[in-house]
Parts: structure tokens; C-alpha cells; sequence
């Protein structure tokens, strides 16, 4: 009972000094609860009616995600949007199968949940922001459907990219006034100019050019009218455009993920607490240097929170091992 407490309390906090200061935030689709090898694409939510289209919306780390699911008579059903999934096959190659092609098998930074995307029929799938937001950067990685097509083995003889082939998705960003303020396209399978590059692993790219955003989208083209068009995404990073990350202050905790060591950066002064998913503090001091390298040696794998203390403003930061 004391360690559930701590957790609430913990959770408490988070919340608090993300409205109250604006720090950094990552939607890693954790806080979603999924079966063991599981997976939502908004059928468990249908309402039976045949023929209809359904859009239902789900919020992991402050964004909201859309994900619409149509059910047909004869009782076949098609999705589109953002599902989540935590499954791990990574050989069936198949629109039924919502894995990540990845190693380890799973989410990125050897989490369990992961987003999926397909592109929707006529319904938004809009990925919205809680206020004007810079982003930061994101993983990628294949579908599993998508990367044994692309390397010929999904079992079907069909697939297998030749010189010029390609898949590649856009991230489209938008404002408040629904107008076009960026885009960026990362290739998940490059043939051209004599490449021969597919991302085969949860990928970070870089989505930092992006800023005051309202919203984003996703779309993918590729050479091969038959390649399938999914994707899968996780740790969508991001902070509010007026957060204090981005403000005179400029505390940096790197490397995420962490190994051995973590840095604080610009917070000579202040004080931290390196704190468990229980709640239980493992690590706190006062920051003496301007860049400070807290050890994480003895730490095992799983997610920790550094807690900043910094001339009245307090961060709060995620990290993983």
C-alpha cells in the first residue's frame, strides 16, 4: 500500500510541473492498456452498425491520436489512423499482424507500446498537440508487413525492391490556422542511386525544424504501387512553444537513453532527485557544475525520473535505461 501511494503521488507531480512549467513531454503510448500480444484499432469500441465508419480518440503524453475502424457487412472490418499495439511477431507478414519490425521485438527504447499507422479513408487522423508545441524528434521503424515485402520475404513471391524503389512518409505540420508551416519526409526504404537502405530497427529522427505546431499528419508514397503502406511510431517528443526548455534557462538531461551516466546541463545551483517507477528516491543532491554527471551504473533497465529544482522553476524528465 505505501509503494501504490508513492506511485500516486509521483504521477501527481509529473502532471503538476508539466502544466506549470512546460517541460519536455513524450507521447510513448504507455499509459494505454493492452492485453498481453495485443493491439487497438478502435473495433473493440464499434457499435455494430454494418457499414459504417467510427473515429475514436486516445491521448498519450498530452497528444491526441485518432483512429477510425469501419465495420462491413459480412463482418469483415478495415481501420485507418493510429492504432496501438504491443505485439512482437516479426516474421508473419500480414495486415493482421500490428508488430514493429524491431530487435529487440516491441516498442522503442525496449518499451511494450507502440503506435501503428495506416493511412484513414476520408476520416482525419490529425496527431494534435495540447497547445502550440515544438517538436523534437521521433522513432520509426517498419512495419512488419512493410519490411518482409520490401526484402522479398513475405512468403508470397511478391515485394522484393529493385534499383529506384522506395518508401518513403511525410510528417506534414500545421498551425492554428490549418496552414501548411512545414514538412518533413523520412525514407523507410531507399533503392535509389544505387542505396539499397531499409530501417530494420526503432529509428530517432530528427523533427526539430518544426515549431509552433498545432497539429501534424502522416503520409507515405512509394515506387511500388503494391508495397504496403504502414509505418510504426513511438517516443514523440515534443514542448510547448512558450516552455521553459526553450526559454533562457535551457536545462538539458542527455544522453536519453541513458547507460552508465546521465548529464544535467545549466542548472548550476539547483538540485535534483533521480526517482524510480515506485516512486523511491535513488539519487538527489545539489547541482555544483554547470554540466553535472550523475552515475546510473548500478541502475537497471526500465524508466526513471529526474526531477529539477532550478531557480523557482522545477523540470521534470523522463529517462530510460
Amino acid at each position: 500500500m505505501k509503494n501504490h501511494m508513492k506511485i500516486v503521488v509521483l504521477i501527481g507531480l509529473i502532471l503538476s510541473v508539466t502544466t506549470q512549467s512546460k517541460a519536455q513531454q513524450v507521447a510513448d503510448f504507455e499509459n494505454l492498456t493492452l492485453g498481453s500480444e495485443s493491439y487497438y484499432d478502435g473495433g473493440a469500441d464499434h457499435s455494430g452498425t454494418f457499414d459504417q465508419t467510427e473515429s475514436f480518440s486516445y491521448t498519450s503524453g498530452g497528444v491526441n491520436f485518432s483512429v477510425n475502424n469501419t465495420l462491413w457487412t459480412g463482418g469483415y472490418t478495415s481501420w485507418g489512423g493510429i492504432a496501438y499495439s504491443n505485439q512482437t511477431d516479426v516474421t508473419t507478414a500480414s495486415y493482421t499482424n500490428f508488430s514493429a519490425y524491431a530487435n529487440p521485438a516491441g516498442g522503442a527504447n525496449s518499451s511494450s507500446n507502440y503506435g501503428v499507422f495506416y493511412p484513414s479513408w476520408g476520416v482525419s487522423d490529425s496527431i494534435a498537440f495540447p497547445e502550440a508545441s515544438n517538436l523534437e524528434s521521433i522513432y520509426i521503424t517498419n512495419h512488419v508487413w512493410a519490411y518482409h515485402y520490401i526484402m522479398g520475404s513475405d512468403g508470397v513471391g511478391t515485394g522484393t525492391f529493385e534499383p529506384n524503389d522506395y518508401l518513403t512518409l511525410t510528417v506534414t505540420a500545421f498551425n492554428n490556422a490549418d496552414e501548411i508551416i512545414g514538412t518533413i519526409d523520412i525514407s523507410l526504404a531507399d533503392y535509389t542511386e544505387g542505396n539499397s537502405d531499409v530501417i530494420d530497427n526503432w529509428t530517432s529522427v530528427d523533427l526539430s525544424s518544426l515549431v509552433n505546431v498545432s497539429y501534424i499528419k502522416f503520409s507515405m508514397s512509394s515506387s511500388d504501387s503494391m508495397c504496403p503502406t504502414y509505418f510504426c511510431m513511438d517516443d514523440l517528443t515534443y514542448t510547448t512553444a512558450t516552455g521553459v526548455e526553450s526559454s533562457e534557462t535551457s536545462i538539458a538531461v542527455y544522453p536519453n537513453p541513458i547507460n552508465d551516466f546521465v548529464n544535467i546541463d545549466n542548472a548550476q545551483g539547483g538540485t535534483y532527485q533521480l526517482v524510480d517507477s515506485y516512486g523511491r528516491v535513488l539519487a538527489s543532491g545539489e547541482l555544483v557544475e554547470n554540466t553535472q554527471r550523475i552515475s546510473t551504473a548500478h541502475l537497471a533497465s526500465g524508466m526513471y525520473i529526474i526531477q529539477i529544482d532550478y531557480q523557482s522553476q522545477q523540470m521534470v524528465k523522463k529517462i530510460i535505461k
